[in-house]
């Protein structure tokens, strides 16, 4: 049982990590990329993946991925339009 406390304290910290970063990207723009950012990490934080069968854990993080993927296009988008310094 042990090793098991140790994956969802693994869970727990990664979590905790992707909410430090979303803070502190998020606080480099705007309300709306905040409030995503923040909706993000709640879909994240809830989502108990110990209750779900393995063959649902797509369908469970659905709303994540899709959230991440616009974050991470805006993110892409917002590099590209900055000028790169050298």
């Amino acid at each position: 049982m042990r090793g098991l406390s140790t994956s969802f304290s693994a869970i727990a910290d990664a979590v905790t990590r992707l909410g430090a970063l979303g803070t502190y990207l998020a606080n480099l723009r705007d309300e709306s990329v905040r409030a995503r950012y923040t909706e993000l990490l709640r879909v994240v934080a809830v989502a108990d993946a110990r209750k779900t069968e393995p063959a649902a854990l797509e369908k469970l993080f659905e709303p994540a991925d899709r959230i991440f993927a616009g974050l991470n296009a805006d993110c892409v988008k917002s590099a590209m339009d900055r000028p790169m310094l050298v």
